[in-house]
């Protein structure tokens, strides 16, 4: 019988030019719990894979073929399986850059006879790929906190990215990871990689235009039936056809799109969960939105949450222990919502406002419209009565090259100060790419590559639960269908918005919850809250920390202090259990 699912999957690959450091990593790996497949495609590597649940893995077929698939496999494997292994073989070898004429996401390793391996992430980047390499090793996994259970030798956090996830802005520095010497493959890129930690990486997707049109009627009203199409589908294909569904359900417009989709149109079976204010009139105003939409659709299973943003601090304690940051409170209460109830899979409506249109479409519209267009199109503008007076500010500070990087905050005032210097050099750099990028979308194409390390949050979290993570509209459809949009499309005229997302669902959203004008909001404490704060912070965090909270944080601290010391201090010392080998497999403490 074949499994439910499309079969995801995680992977631990190591290589060695020294054959007992290889021995010894096979033998640490077939002794371990959590990868269930341990073979060797080559002498000089060792591979270990472990499905998600309710997807069938690789059969031995493909692994005589040399691939280990994370995702995709079947939509690129679907018949005629030996000449389809044959065919992507040959393709990866001579014309990698060829890889975007295949379709849809796919993630996978072909090992090739010299010992070489070739690492493909997908474009939408659900699986995440890491590297790691000496003078004799490499390793590539899919959980950054594998790395740091696996790999020999000693690592350490990187101190100017856990500064900048500190702050709320999940970026990336030039691929860097929350753990110093692991580099993260971009999204639509493929590595080709040998045992000696010599690398090639090549870019094989690129969805941005080199120019826009604005769309006919006719062209406007296909793009929102396309939308309509691919979120079915992958509704279709991401969610347990038995349950065991969850929604991650604010009430806004994107995730009560989803509900009404997968409930409502697939008749999917699922559960929600809302993190609403425990306070009227904030708290009724969106339970408004939430309990009728779930009377309307028949949703029994429910979970209601307080949210305050104090609170987020507390949430961590429900967390998973690994090497990431955990910024989803959703995530944070995962394993209680599995242990309470089969959860097999966590879906949401993250990145639509990116996708179909919010706050951070109006750059992108004032760069697609052409002067004679604003003209000749007046009412059709952003923003209300200013958009403009925007525009013109817009084209000045293109013309200076003076564009501001799309979400760029300043780090805490507590982290060292020569941190604040190389993240200050980074993002001046930063500020230089971005304001000479001259194609359209260059502000979506920032939040895509910024949003994938958001991706890799989830998938590490989900993973170390054993849930499955969808994600529906960051996939290389949507992503592809978003750039071919022109941003009339997404906003305007006035305060509009995600226009491409109602317009494609107006016979499946009911208007109240389709049409909300607001995102709601989270309820915020009062200015002079402070909490107290006894924790010592451990050495592994002194090239974070400045030297003055290094030796004496403060007795209190603010929410948002609390909530980013209390993030950098579990990474911090789940990596040093990790090294020490205190943690088990399941993420909790072991002896030893």
């Amino acid at each position: 019988m074949n499994a439910p699912l499309a079969p995801l999957a995680n992977l631990f690959a190591f290589a060695s030019l020294d054959p007992s450091t290889l021995e010894g990593m096979a033998e640490r790996l077939q002794a371990g719990e959590r990868y269930a497949q341990v073979w060797r495609p080559h002498p000089q590597w060792v591979v270990a894979t472990a499905p998600l649940p309710h997807g069938e893995p690789d059969g031995e077929e493909v692994r005589r073929a040399g691939f280990a698939f994370v995702e995709g496999r079947d939509r690129l494997l679907r018949s005629a399986i030996p000449d389809r292994l044959a065919q992507l073989s040959r393709k990866v070898a001579t014309s990698p850059a060829s890889l975007d004429s295949l379709p849809g996401d796919f993630g996978f390793l072909r090992f090739d006879p010299d010992g070489s391996v070739q690492v493909v992430r997908s474009c939408g980047g659900l699986a995440p790929f890491y590297f790691w390499s000496d003078d004799n090793s490499v390793a590539v996994s899919t959980l950054l906190t594998d790395h740091a259970r696996y790999v020999p030798g000693e690592l350490h956090i990187d101190p100017l990215v856990h500064a900048i996830w500190a702050r709320g802005w999940g970026a990336s520095p030039d691929n860097r990871t929350f753990l110093t010497g692991i580099r993260l493959l971009p999204r639509g890129h493929v590595a080709r990689v040998w045992p000696n930690g010599r690398s090639q990486w090549t870019k094989y997707w690129d969805p941005r235009p080199e120019h826009l049109r604005r769309p006919t009627p006719a062209i406007a009203a296909e793009h929102a039936n396309r939308l309509r199409t691919i979120l079915l589908d992958q509704l279709d294909e991401d969610l347990h056809p038995d349950g065991g569904n969850l929604l991650s359900l604010s009430g806004g417009v994107d995730s009560s799109s989803l509900a009404a989709l997968a409930a409502g149109t697939l008749g999917k079976t699922i559960a929600t969960v809302s993190f609403v204010p425990p306070n009227d009139p904030l708290r009724s105003s969106q339970l408004a939105y939430i309990e009728p939409l779930l009377d309307e659709l028949g949703v029994k299973q429910r979970w209601f949450r307080l949210m305050l943003v104090s609170m987020l601090h507390e949430y961590l304690d429900s967390a998973p222990e690994a090497v990431v940051h955990v910024h989803h409170p959703v995530l944070c209460h995962l394993p209680e919502f599995k242990r309470e109830t089969d959860i097999r899979v966590l879906f949401g409506g993250e990145f639509a406002d990116e996708v179909c249109g919010e706050r951070f479409t109006p750059p992108d519209w004032y760069a697609a419209t052409s002067p004679w267009s604003l003209v000749r199109h007046w009412p059709e503008g952003p923003g209300g009565r200013r958009y403009p007076i925007n525009w013109v500010q817009n084209r000045l500070d293109n013309l200076l090259r003076r564009q501001a990087i799309p979400s760029a905050m300043e780090l805490p005032h507590f982290v060292r100060d020569e941190l604040k210097e190389e993240y200050a050099e980074w993002r001046a750099a930063e500020q230089r790419r971005y304001a000479a990028d001259p194609r359209p979308w260059r502000h979506l194409a920032r939040r895509v590559n910024a949003g994938q390390c958001w991706t890799e949050m989830n998938w590490e979290v989900t993973s170390l639960v054993g849930v499955r993570r969808s994600i529906p509209f960051v996939t290389r459809a949507v992503l592809e269908l978003a750039f071919s949009c022109h941003p009339i499309e997404f906003i305007g005229p006035g305060r509009a918005s995600k226009k491409l997302l109602r317009r494609a669902l107006v016979n499946d959203v009911p208007a109240r919850n389709l049409q909300r004008p607001d995102k709601g909001t989270w309820e915020e404490d009062k200015s002079d809250l402070k909490f107290p704060w006894d924790r010592p912070l451990i050495d592994e965090m002194a090239t974070l920390i400045g030297p003055e909270w290094m030796a004496s944080p403060p007795a209190e601290v603010t929410p948002l202090e609390c909530l980013q010391l209390k993030q950098l201090l579990r990474s911090s010392t789940t990596l040093v259990q990790l090294r020490a080998g205190r943690l088990t497999e399941s993420g909790r403490p072991g002896g030893g």
